[in-house]
């Protein structure tokens, strides 16, 4: 099976016949609250005073996209351009469908030079994975309607 990856609706090998050449997803850092207190030993850590548990911050989700030399890709860069670049969006990985990362698009570089075309990616996205099936996902309840059914 192809692995690919869903920005939305969009299947980077389906919709643009696109191979993933690397996918590297960072760690969310925790964020820290840490104040030097001049002439004390130490420091005050303040990360988890206000809530009690530990806050991150967004991590980065970095892909490469590729397509032999011979094929021609410029097309392809355009397109995801026109359909990703600047939104905010779910990123489904095809090896874990059953979580999403949500966050922005920026479509970064294409190198068409090379033996093989290949487009970079770099997501910002939250710091956690979320299940597709959470409930607090718009749910899509029964639309059969007794008044406007068609006979």
């Amino acid at each position: 099976m192809i692995d690919y990856i869903l920005f939305g609706n969009k299947n980077t090998f389906k919709d643009y016949g696109l191979l993933i050449q690397s996918l590297t997803i960072s760690e969310a850092q925790p964020k820290e609250e840490i104040i030097d207190i001049p002439g004390a030993d130490g420091q005050l850590d303040f990360s988890q005073s206000l809530t009690g548990d530990i806050k991150y911050q967004n991590r980065t989700i970095t892909i490469s996209l590729a397509k032999s030399k011979n094929q021609n890709c410029f097309g392809e860069y355009s397109k995801i351009q026109n359909d990703l670049h600047g939104k905010i969006m779910k990123i489904i990985l095809s090896n874990d469908r059953n979580f999403f990362y949500k966050g922005k698009v920026k479509v970064k570089d294409f190198d068409r030079y090379q033996l093989i075309h290949s487009i970079d990616i770099e997501c910002d996205v939250e710091p956690y994975k979320y299940d597709i099936n959470s409930s607090n996902e718009d749910w899509l309840w029964d639309p059969f309607d007794f008044e406007t059914r068609n006979n």
